[in-house]
């Protein structure tokens, strides 16, 4: 039968793993369990399971291939072994070797990089930070003009808005086609539209929106698409009205027929 405690009250464990083992030795010498259960306050299904030949003493990691006796048989062979080396020593010229492979290291790595000495380190013309998909790598024979010089149309991509300096390293121009100054192009270049799968069985579909560079092509885009939603609407108006037609029409002749049933009965 379990104990019963009261309302608000906790079973306490009164010994520790101390105490166990302590009883478990002090059977081994000869008392009984009934008596060390008595003085060491343990449950004696506690003794019998520690004196168990089944029982396994759980610890972190995986269980040790070596037994208690073996580990501590290996412990006394090493202490026994190694007693008469000198440890600092050794800890100390491999911490040498340590460090001076690390220094060895860093100085191959320092001759290993190459500087040009007139390069500039503050130069601002490569402005990295705002690179996209969109953008444009010129390469170094890039011709720099002056923003306020006449500039032909058929110029295209190869012209930069940046004013050339003296004693300046030429590096890599980054361009957006938006600031460039471009040839007059057809907007089927600027316009990317996806495919739009086709669902049968489904009457309203999604629709993907294109993807514009220009704000003058999405201003055609919305122009478009307000042309074809009034488009729609007045054919859905023509069918609504066609429908009528129809079923005023049917009535109708309804309407006939049946007269020209009732006048038959009547003759």
């Amino acid at each position: 039968m379990p104990k019963t405690f009261a309302p608000g009250e906790r079973y306490k464990k009164n010994y520790d793993e101390r105490d166990i083992e302590q009883a478990v030795e002090a059977i081994k010498k000869g008392l009984s369990k009934k008596q060390a259960c008595k003085e060491y306050g343990i449950p004696r299904a506690t003794l019998q399971s520690r004196l168990s030949n089944k029982f396994k003493k759980t610890g972190h990691g995986p269980p040790p291939i070596l037994t208690q006796d073996e580990e501590e048989l290996l412990k006394i062979d090493n202490i026994k072994e190694n007693e008469n080396e000198d440890f600092m020593k050794l800890y100390q010229i491999w911490k040498n070797f340590d460090e001076g492979g690390k220094q060895k290291h860093k100085n191959e790595d320092r001759e290993s990089i190459k500087t040009n000495e007139n390069a500039s380190l503050e130069n601002k013309s490569l402005n990295l930070s705002n690179i996209c998909d969109n953008n444009i790598i010129l390469d170094q024979t890039t011709r720099v003009v002056d923003i306020n010089d006449q500039i032909p149309s058929y110029a295209g991509n190869e012209v930069t808005l940046e004013k050339s300096k003296q004693n300046e390293v030429v590096l890599p121009k980054v361009v957006f086609e938006e600031e460039a100054i471009t040839v007059n192009r057809g907007l089927s270049n600027f316009i990317l539209y996806p495919k739009i799968p086709e669902r049968k069985g489904k009457r309203n579909t999604t629709e993907r929106l294109p993807f514009v560079l220009t704000s003058s092509g999405w201003k055609h885009i919305q122009r478009d698409k307000e042309e074809r939603k009034i488009k729609e609407e007045q054919e859905k108006e023509e069918r609504k009205a066609l429908r009528i037609n129809k079923k005023q029409e049917r009535e109708e002749l309804l309407k006939t027929k049946r007269i020209s049933v009732i006048k038959k009965e009547v003759w």
